[in-house]
């Protein structure tokens, strides 16, 4: 399914005769969509679905596209309601980093070099909209990217080590 040119088609079969469910519960859960107070968010399994075949469109390598499989696979354990920001997935990427190697484990796949590139790419893959709207003030938007180890923050005492610094971009109206 991995190295077919639009893996989702397989995955999507696998979903509709509940054998997902057996093989990969923790994507099989990503296909829900919850509303709460007239807001809800994306089926992240059909979004997920969707990054494989563009991975794939671009690339063969087979440890890249299960990457993309796993980017949002922590999105399950990490939703939370937020009455002023909606549905949230607060460091989703940190818990799935955190599951992959139980998965791998468990699907019997290699251990070593692939299961930590995977494992990296997945803490790698965070970014978020935060989204502040106040009646007669306005709203504010910031957007961190992705992008959180690219840039060390020098510690400001000796013996401390660097933090990360998250760029981000601020927009208000």
């Amino acid at each position: 399914i991995m190295l077919t040119r639009y893996p989702s088609k397989g995955f999507v079969d696998l979903q509709r005769a509940g054998l997902l469910q057996i093989l990969l519960p923790e994507l099989s859960a990503l296909d829900i969509v919850e509303k709460r107070m007239g807001r809800a968010h994306k089926n992240n399994f059909y979004h997920t679905l969707e990054v494989v075949d563009n991975v794939a469109a671009h690339s063969d390598k087979l440890w890249l596209r299960w990457a993309a499989l796993f980017h949002d696979i922590g999105k399950t354990r990490s939703k939370q309601w937020d009455n002023q920001l909606g549905w949230t997935f607060h460091n989703h990427n940190i818990i799935g980093a955190k599951m992959i190697p139980g998965i791998f484990r468990r699907m019997k796949m290699p251990m070593g070099a692939e299961m930590k590139y995977v494992k990296k790419l997945v803490d790698l893959m965070n970014g978020t909209i935060d989204i502040v709207s106040e009646p007669n003030k306005g709203t504010r938007i910031t957007i961190c990217t992705p992008h959180r180890y690219a840039e060390m923050e020098s510690a400001d005492k000796e013996n401390e080590p660097a933090k990360p610094v998250i760029p981000q971009f601020v927009a208000e109206w």
